[in-house]
């Protein structure tokens, strides 16, 4: 695991924290690049500059002003990332907001219908359900997609799109819905 501490930048200017649970409480301010290496690690409170994370359970309800860079078996993201994210993980569920880009391979994603990302979004997932918002493209490869993105069928006959690219997406509703 430490290959990602080696890769993401100097350590030797920021603090490393190496436990077996990881908490920055909702009232803390961490100044710098936060690296961690535990269990459980929580962000309650606010990161200024990036996040390393290498666990078995991250939990993100706070800030981070920076990327935020995450090796763990499962990944709950509810706070807001000002920067980009980068996920490693067996389990992603996102309801927070990203500034920029996300990068995800998991064995399952979930995006919820809360989560926002306002850059691309690049899905590399065994099973993975799409119902949150982005403000670039959405690139997955997965074996299961579900994507609920309705409002973009009535943006496209409002703005009188051709029939084949109406006909289409309606067709790929369908089959999306169908699976669920």
């Amino acid at each position: 695991m430490w290959f990602l501490f080696i890769f993401c930048g100097s350590a030797g200017f920021a603090e490393d924290v190496m436990e077996d649970n990881s908490v920055i409480a909702a009232d803390q301010v961490f100044h710098g690049n936060y690296y961690a290496l535990g269990d459980f690690i929580e962000i309650a409170g606010k990161i200024e500059g990036n996040a390393y994370l290498v666990g078995t359970q991250v939990l993100v309800e706070g800030e981070i002003t920076g990327d935020l860079y995450v090796v763990a078996g499962t990944v709950d993201i509810s706070g807001k990332v000002d920067g980009d994210i980068w996920l490693i993980s067996g389990g992603v569920t996102m309801e927070g907001e990203v500034a920029h880009s996300a990068v995800v391979l998991s064995a399952n994603a979930v995006f919820s219908g809360l989560s926002k990302v306002r850059g691309n979004v690049a899905l590399l997932a065994g099973n993975s359900e799409f119902r949150g918002w982005t403000g670039g493209t959405l690139t997955a490869l997965v074996i299961r997609l579900i994507v609920v993105y309705l409002f973009v069928l009535f943006f496209l006959v409002l703005c009188g799109c051709c029939v084949f690219q109406v006909v289409g997406l309606v067709a790929f509703v369908v089959v999306v819905v169908a699976v669920v």
